[in-house]
């Protein structure tokens, strides 16, 4: 397919392949500011290009993203391409604060699902998130109270992956006096809640079922019973509770990872065996979406008290001229706005930004999270 997106200063040339495989991508990338964080916006300027070229997008001219936006956006959810690995060629100042990070980096052109090579880098790019698993075990269709086999087959397979967790142990107690409840009826608000409350980015909920299958009779009193696994997750984000992923699926498990000499050793197992396919398969999910939105931006929801309407719209505006950001929308009711925006960047950068802009002052923030920005406007 080939696009050509003209507009003020702005050219944008895109050429998506079907072949799939890696491409060795030598680039620049720029940010304006002081070190250490100039040169982390360098490198992912950097990378961000990396991939955009690899996947065949070239940004020629680049003016405020405004016109071209929701174009670029959908022409790039039809593409796929990560970071595999990259090195550091040069780095340094260009000028009085401009700093350059030149990368060589290999980009694969393929989807990332089971590419766990990748992994490291991908979640380097998002700021290294921490999770929260809050699982439930069913056998039957009745949840499995005091069980976590899934919770713990899901938790261990993250950790083999270096995933940050939050400590088990504070978990397990954390769910046990206060959220128990909550994760066995599955309440998406509460466990939202707890995961924040223990400082996770992302809380991993739903369940994984067994339910009975066919079984064989080898006579003599000897049954061999076979367990179906169903697996329902939501991966959501701690501070807004924005759902990233959903795995829905009833994986294919072969015959000795779900059968035994009676239902109860027959159930473990498949939830034992399930969880683990529903682990790789969530993470891809989750993996895939941070994909996409290294390239589209994700969102952020900035907060703001104490404002009017007039003064809410220009800072909506001035928001606009923060690179490669979108506003989504913004409602506003009795002086408090709320602006949803999508930007590659993570929410304490994205406020950095805002400072330097003297949109905000850094009196006025009131809270921060990953994904979320709280300011409380004072009065003039």
């Amino acid at each position: 397919m080939r696009v050509f997106v003209t507009g003020l200063a702005l050219i944008v040339f895109v050429i998506l392949s079907a072949d799939e495989g890696d491409k060795r991508i030598v680039v620049k990338g720029f940010a304006v500011g002081e070190l250490p964080d100039v040169r982390d916006e360098a490198l992912k300027d950097a990378l961000r290009k990396a991939v955009e070229q690899g996947v065949g997008v070239i940004v020629t001219s680049h003016s405020e993203v405004r016109d071209y936006q929701l174009v670029f956006e959908q022409i790039l959810t039809e593409a796929a391409g990560y970071v595999k690995t990259y090195t550091i060629k040069s780095e340094g100042y260009e000028g009085e604060k401009r700093y350059a990070v030149e990368v060589d980096a290999v980009v694969s052109t393929a989807e990332i699902k089971g590419d766990w090579a990748a992994l490291k880098t991908l979640i380097q790019q998002k700021g290294n998130p921490t999770f929260l698993v809050a699982v439930i075990d069913k056998v039957d269709g009745e949840p499995e109270k005091g069980s976590s086999i899934a919770q713990s087959e899901i938790t261990a397979f993250m950790l083999s992956k270096d995933i940050q967790m939050v400590n088990q142990k504070i978990a397990d107690e954390a769910l046990k006096k206060e959220t128990e409840a909550a994760r066995i009826a599955g309440d998406k608000d509460k466990l939202v809640a707890l995961a924040k409350k223990l400082a996770a980015d992302m809380v991993i909920i739903g369940s994984v079922e067994s339910t009975l299958g066919n079984s064989v009779d080898f006579g003599g009193g000897r049954v061999r019973v076979r367990y179906n696994v169903t697996v329902a997750l939501e991966a959501v984000r701690a501070d807004d509770g924005i759902v990233v992923a959903v795995a829905n699926e009833t994986p294919q498990l072969d015959a000795d990872s779900c059968s035994g000499w009676g239902k109860r050793e027959a159930a473990l197992k498949a939830l034992k065996s399930g969880a683990k396919a529903a682990a790789e398969n969530a993470l891809s999910e989750i993996l895939k979406k941070w994909q996409k939105e290294l390239l589209t931006g994700a969102p952020i929801t900035l907060e703001v008290k104490n404002i009017t309407f007039p003064k809410a719209k220009q800072l909506q505006d001035a928001l606009k001229k923060i690179r490669f950001t979108t506003i989504v929308k913004m409602d506003f009711s009795s002086n408090f706005a709320t602006i949803y925006l999508k930007t590659p960047f993570v929410a304490d950068k994205f406020l950095d930004k805002m400072l330097a802009l003297k949109v905000v002052k850094d009196t006025e923030v009131t809270d921060l999270g990953r994904n979320k920005i709280t300011i409380e406007k004072q009065q003039e």
